[in-house]
């Protein structure tokens, strides 16, 4: 297991004392693209947000960018299965999502779920993610 996931692990349990939290450091961002997708940010990522609670001993991170195609592609390879629109708003709706969480404005029309979303970390994941038709929107939520 990485020292990343587990120093995430750690944040989470901070922040279920102080509430939620939306980054806006780079390196912050760029931490939890890592912890989420496996893989370093990507230079092709923009209007990255974030936004992370804690809710008693559940967690969830809502994540939303724009990318190319071919890095939306390197994210669907991961174990996501097709999904549906009813399984993406059950899992990513709610009050705790953030404001910026609009994937009917930005024409998020394909949806993908995991469950678990990460394996082997002893407690239960799921993550759904949309993207818009061109592959170029991401809208993912992951929760546990």
């Amino acid at each position: 297991m990485s020292s990343l996931f587990w120093r995430r692990c750690l944040w989470v349990q901070i922040r279920a004392f102080i509430g939620p939290y939306e980054a806006t450091d780079p390196q912050r961002l760029a931490e939890v693209y890592k912890v989420e997708f496996g893989t370093p940010l990507s230079e092709d990522v923009q209007e990255l947000r974030t936004r992370e609670v804690v809710v008693g001993d559940w967690a969830g991170t809502w994540v939303s960018f724009r990318a190319s195609p071919a890095t939306v592609e390197g994210l669907l390879r991961r174990h996501l299965q097709p999904s549906d629109r009813t399984a993406f708003d059950d899992l990513s709706g709610g009050a705790n999502a953030p404001d910026w969480w609009q994937p009917d404005q930005d024409s998020i029309t394909i949806f993908y779920q995991a469950t678990p979303w990460r394996a082997n970390t002893g407690t239960p994941s799921e993550g759904v993610l949309g993207h818009n038709a061109e592959k170029t929107r991401v809208y993912f939520m992951h929760s546990f």
